[in-house]
């Protein structure tokens, strides 16, 4: 509940919230036939300007359009700063040509897709890590094996805690991967064999790698939990399956 002049108004009574994106904008590379002005030296990497820069301008418009939490847009900025140290990501070069996508921008804005024309975007309340996934090659591996490693990613900056845990059979009940799911990175039991904390950048896979160890033969699982960077409160917990080292 919140308080608003002296009475109480539930979370439902408030407004949606809206936003005004107002630095939208990738560096582009700069033609030969423009570069009389500029002057400097860039410094960080360009996108080329007759595809990325144009594409991505243009589908901006249908896409926010459809969003009714973007109240509205701003690219920046419209003219290149002629300094190549600072943005070059106009909608006109710094000697006043035009870039492609100033004309598919226009082109949009003309068939009049700045307004919603299909389904609009729908948003909820995210209670877990967006996007967490994990591919743990599950294999039986040799009993002289020492690399013990699989991949995970979400489509959030997130923490993790990866471990792997030792199973007493080749069946992981539905109470064990319960348990086992409720343990990673937060209790002490059942004891991991191996368990190794990090952070994965959102869109960016990461290898999680434990420790190069020979194991006892036996049947084994991979388990991570990752907690979302800007809400720790949030997290998604993944168990593999169970695979075999060595001759069980």
């Amino acid at each position: 509940m919140f308080a608003e002049a002296g009475r109480p108004v539930s979370r439902a009574a408030l407004p949606p919230l809206r936003f005004r994106l107002n630095e939208i904008g990738w560096q582009t590379a700069v033609p030969a036939s423009s570069m009389h002005a500029y002057y400097g030296r860039e410094s960080v990497p360009r996108v080329a300007e007759d595809r990325h820069q144009s594409d991505v301008y243009s589908a901006l418009i249908p896409y926010y359009a459809c969003d009714e939490s973007v109240r509205s847009m701003l690219y920046y900025g419209l003219v290149d700063e002629p300094d190549l140290e600072r943005w070059q990501a106009g909608l006109i070069r710094a000697d006043g040509t035009r870039r492609p996508s100033y004309g598919s921008v226009k082109s949009m804005l003309a068939r009049g897709l700045a307004r919603c024309s299909r389904r609009p975007v729908r948003w909820r309340h995210a209670t877990k890590v967006v996007g967490a996934t994990a591919k743990f090659g599950e294999r039986r591996r040799s009993a002289g094996d020492t690399n013990w490693t699989f991949a995970a990613s979400s489509e959030e900056a997130s923490l993790y805690t990866g471990a792997m845990y030792r199973l007493k059979s080749r069946r992981l009940s539905a109470a064990t991967r319960k348990l086992l799911l409720a343990a990673v990175g937060v209790r002490r039991s059942p004891k991991a064999v191996f368990s190794v904390r990090g952070k994965i950048r959102a869109h960016q896979g990461t290898f999680i790698r434990f420790k190069r160890k020979r194991l006892a033969a036996g049947y084994y699982v991979f388990a991570i939990r990752l907690r979302a960077e800007m809400n720790p409160t949030r997290t998604a917990s993944l168990v593999s399956r169970p695979f075999a080292v060595g001759k069980p």
